[in-house]
């Protein structure tokens, strides 16, 4: 009985711990939209800020705005209803709190102005959350991206993708960035391991 209590306790702990280091986000689809109902001259790009609303039965959307002043130089600006940071990246930068925090990506400010050479594509990272962010940080972070076309003047939307509950995604694709484990999942881990190795040390004995 010990040694199936043993063997049991081994198993749940290295599972825990399985569980944990596997833990992710996840991607959610038309996280990221271009709003086709903006009236004036520009684009305006929506970003679901409750993943949990799945579109088109929402409008919990925030997002940003790309104005024309000519046909390569654009006014950025965002939608204030909650709040949305959005970065200048590349294809395959990662996207999380960490690279963001680290001030390793040019951020857009609003009301300045930005030149997107025509006929060419770029990519922007947005950092947003379901909750009212303090000092720029959400408590319920979303992490998203969206590829972008000047279109002699027209900024259109090529791409994009967001992801929710986890610790980011890499620019260009549909992959989550992995958590780094914690001291204490590692803990779990050989703890779980040495228990079922003892266990069959014992058996065998």
């Amino acid at each position: 009985m010990k040694i199936l209590t043993c063997s049991l306790l081994a198993i749940v702990t290295l599972l825990t711990s399985v569980v944990r280091l596997h833990s992710q986000g996840y991607i959610v689809p038309n996280g990221v939209i271009e709003y086709t109902g903006y009236p004036d001259p520009g684009t305006e790009i929506d970003v679901l800020y409750n993943p949990t609303a799945v579109p088109p039965n929402t409008s919990d959307y925030t997002g940003f705005l790309l104005i024309p002043r000519n046909t390569s130089t654009f006014v950025y600006d965002y939608l204030i209803n909650v709040g949305v940071r959005t970065f200048f990246v590349s294809p395959n930068d990662p996207i999380s709190f960490q690279d963001i925090q680290s001030s390793g990506y040019v951020e857009l400010i609003a009301g300045n102005t930005y030149v997107f050479d025509e006929e060419k594509d770029f990519y922007v990272g947005v950092y947003t959350g379901h909750g009212l962010p303090a000092d720029g940080v959400f408590p319920d972070p979303i992490f998203a991206w969206a590829h972008l076309y000047n279109n002699s003047g027209k900024i259109e939307l090529l791409d994009g993708a967001l992801e929710y509950r986890g610790d980011g995604i890499y620019a260009g694709t549909l992959n989550i960035i992995q958590p780094v484990p914690e001291p204490g999942t590692w803990a779990f881990t050989v703890l779980g391991g040495m228990l079922l190795a003892w266990r069959h040390r014992v058996k065998d004995l």
